[in-house]
């Protein structure tokens, strides 16, 4: 090749390389063996904004910043020295005066394996510095935060080695920071508790949520049991691998002491509600929600999984069906300003039993005087109720004893008393009606026929009087006293309808008594004159509840139910039981109660109906019987 050419070829090389260069990324120039610059390209002159020959030999340094520019002479020189690659930041003078930060590269350059000086690069990182600095100061500022929280937050690795903790968790634990660091987060938790930590751990990863809470326990340096809230998070990279886990934690060990101080005076404040069976409820007016406490439920034997109770309603519709709407009266005279009254009602149990209730309420107004809540107690006075209950009726029992002895007695007395008179009444009545039929046998027939009829019905109730005489003289024929004897059922049935019968005619009652074959002869145990007028006195009873109805009868029926024989006494009335006679029962089962009888009240019949149930006297002849 001749000299023309190689010296073309040489530009050519030179031209293109140049033109390389300025289009390469960054701000690029070279400097000589002994630090001049020595050549620029088109990318630092545009932007420094000057001629080249400005920036050669030593000026080049002068486009640094006063703050950098030690830094990086002392890079510089050092590179220089051993001929190696060197890499630094500073800030480099822009054209207009701003300062931007550069990324400057260096590399040594060799001519003939001499070296010949360093070429170097630089690259605007301002806007990338300017984020990361700001990503540096929000680390610091949360770091400094980290630091002062009383949480206790530490960072681990992948391997949950701990590499960071603030003062907090560090004291919780009882360590310092030195310490604390390097440990594994497992080594501080009861192995007890790991099981359960781990597993929550790892559904928050497979389900990728972002957190996870779990009450454990750690050990503390000396050796005291910490109670821990412990809630971690995954760190995760750009590429959503797992790099390490922040774990907040917050002491709740006095907490937990408190939760379980208060769980054992609440366990001996429950186990004292059940034993005097005692109930808590408040009702909230504002949202008008009612709470019962579980001995509240007991109380009432509803499971609260089942059916729970959440307003006034539906209390009142699980009490006795005439006492919830007197609950709902005594809430509202407590609203309206009553004071605080203690109600007893009735609740019916599972065993069809009734349970007597006392409830007593307070009511908390705000400071304007406007109702915020109604608290209460309910306790169970079903005990207290029955022996109550029991005294009354054994002195109504003593009192209608009594009664019934000054009744016979009476009956003895007018049964004498009128037994004659009515007999010579009827010896009169006779001689008047033969002497009139004597005497007018022919002629005033109308007088005949009208006399006659006079005649005969005052016989016919001459023989009516005679007829209650003698169901009286019956009745006090009745064995006296309190003693239990074996008596015929149907003897004291007829008698008692016999004695009311006249007042059955009067009223215009119909009496119908179904006879049935299996009750003759049957002897009951009883107090023979207490059952009589038991009976006397249900069906007087009939008798005044139905003689202003339209439609007016009472049914009698009798048959053999087991051991017993169960008298059935219905009227054509509907009237239940008031008050006074709901007592008069309870008086009426005490007595048959003596004897081992009954009697009820059917709530659910169509008309009035009673049943009076009276044993047998044995099973022999209930056999014979039937």
């Amino acid at each position: 090749m001749s000299g023309a050419d190689q010296s073309k070829k040489n530009n050519l090389t030179s031209v293109n390389f140049e033109q390389i260069l300025s289009c390469a990324p960054g701000l690029i120039w070279s400097a000589n063996e002994i630090g001049h610059g020595v050549w620029f390209g088109s990318d630092w002159q545009h932007f420094r904004g000057i001629k080249v020959s400005d920036d050669c030999i030593e000026g080049w340094h002068l486009a640094l910043h006063e703050d950098d520019l030690n830094k990086f002479l002392y890079v510089f020189r050092g590179a220089y020295a051993t001929r190696n690659n060197f890499e630094t930041l500073c800030r480099l003078r822009r054209s207009d005066g701003v300062f931007r930060w550069m990324k400057i590269s260096g590399r040594p350059l060799l001519e003939n394996e001499n070296f010949a000086g360093f070429v170097m690069t630089c690259f605007d990182i301002s806007d990338s510095k300017e984020i990361h600095d700001k990503i540096q100061q929000n680390e610091m500022r949360l770091r400094k935060l980290l630091d002062e929280a009383l949480v206790g937050f530490a960072e681990t690795d992948a391997h949950e080695i701990i590499r960071y903790a603030n003062p907090s968790f560090c004291q919780m634990m009882g360590y310092n920071r030195m310490e604390i660091l390097g440990k594994g987060l497992e080594k501080l938790i009861l192995p007890e508790d790991l099981e359960g930590l781990n597993a929550q751990i790892k559904r928050m990863l497979d389900s990728k949520a972002k957190a996870v809470e779990h009450h454990v326990r750690f050990f503390h340096k000396e050796g005291e049991i910490i109670h821990g809230l412990l809630k971690i998070s995954p760190i995760r990279s750009g590429s959503g691998i797992i790099s390490g886990f922040n774990t907040q934690t917050i002491d709740i060990s006095e907490m937990t002491n408190l939760e379980q101080n208060l769980q054992r005076s609440n366990d001996r404040f429950q186990l004292a509600l059940r034993t005097g069976q005692i109930g808590v409820w408040d009702w909230d007016l504002q949202r008008n929600l009612l709470h019962w406490d579980e001995s509240h439920y007991r109380l009432y034997e509803i499971d609260p999984q089942i059916k729970s109770i959440n307003d006034l309603k539906e209390w009142s519709e699980v009490m006795h069906e005439r006492d919830g709407a007197q609950l709902e009266r005594q809430i509202e005279n407590l609203l309206a300003g009553e004071d605080s009254k203690v109600y007893k009602y009735r609740i019916l149990c599972s065993d069809k039993s009734i349970r007597y209730i006392c409830i007593s309420a307070i009511l908390e107004k705000d400071e304007h005087g406007n109702p915020l809540r109604i608290t209460g107690l309910s306790w169970n006075v079903t005990d207290l109720h029955n022996k109550e209950r029991d005294l009354n009726l054994r002195t109504a029992q003593s009192s209608i004893a009594s009664r019934m002895e000054a009744f016979s007695e009476l009956a003895k007395v007018i049964s004498h008393e009128l037994e004659n008179p009515i007999h010579q009444l009827a010896e009169l009545t006779e001689l008047a009606r033969q002497a009139v039929t004597s005497i007018y046998s022919e002629g005033a027939e109308n007088f005949v026929a009208k006399t006659l009829d006079l005649l005969q019905s005052l016989e016919q109730e001459t023989h009516n009087v005679l007829k209650i005489v003698k169901d009286s003289e019956k009745l006090s024929e009745i064995p006296a006293g309190n003693s239990i004897i074996s008596y015929p059922l149907d003897r004291i049935l007829e008698d008692s309808i016999l004695y009311v019968e006249p007042r059955i005619r009067r009223n215009q009652i119909q009496m119908i008594t179904t006879q049935w074959q299996s009750t003759q002869g049957v002897q009951v145990q009883c107090v023979p004159r207490q059952l009589t007028h038991i009976l006397l006195s249900v069906l007087g009873e009939s008798v005044s509840q139905v003689k202003d109805l339209d439609d007016r009868w009472i049914l009698v029926e009798k048959r053999v139910a087991g051991n017993f024989v169960q008298v059935k006494i219905v009227n054509s009335g509907i009237i239940l039981p008031s008050k006074n006679e709901g007592v008069g029962l309870q008086v009426i089962n005490t007595l048959l109660n003596h004897s081992g009888g009954s009697i009820s009240f059917d709530p659910i019949a169509v008309n009035t109906t009673y049943i009076i149930e009276v044993p047998i006297l044995n099973k022999t002849k209930l056999s014979s019987a039937a």
